[in-house]
């Protein structure tokens, strides 16, 4: 339980949840992940070692910095049970739960049905982006109603 509220802090510090669109020659889709960023190598092995997934690095203008990422199911799993404990990015995992949790084969659905399924994703993904943008950037990118003037204004 203890490494969970400890990536909980991290999450909430130096971590991301966000919901990305991929594409192949196939099909398009999105991709749940969670990752962290840090200059610690030995923070980063750590991660990968007690919850799994992928280690990147990246050669930055004064140091080397690695990414720690987990990506569908496991990036659900791994949210779910950490969810609890966050403070910052609680909003970003609700929103990353339900995405997940809700996930419907489009191939198996009728095509009422799948643009309905399309439409919520695309929500979603909005949503979690909203989330993620600084909160003095977020009404360039989608105003929030309480900050539009009204009309007696």
């Amino acid at each position: 339980m203890h490494k969970y509220l400890y990536l909980a802090g991290l999450v909430d510090g130096d971590g991301s949840i966000f919901i990305r669109k991929h594409s192949n020659r196939t099909r398009a889709g999105y991709a749940l992940t969670l990752s962290i960023t840090n200059t610690d190598y030995s923070l980063i092995k750590w991660l990968s070692k007690n919850f799994g997934g992928s280690v990147m690095s990246n050669k930055g203008k004064r140091r080397e910095w690695y990414i720690w990422r987990l990506i569908n199911r496991k990036a659900f799993e791994i949210i779910r049970k950490i969810h609890p404990y966050l403070v910052g990015k609680k909003r970003q995992a609700e929103i990353a739960m339900e995405f997940w949790s809700e996930r419907i084969d489009l191939r198996k659905l009728p095509k009422d049905k799948r643009d309905e399924e399309i439409e919520r994703r695309l929500r979603l993904v909005n949503a979690i982006r909203y989330e993620n943008t600084r909160s003095k950037d977020r009404d360039s990118i989608c105003p929030h109603p309480k900050s539009q003037k009204s009309e007696q204004d």
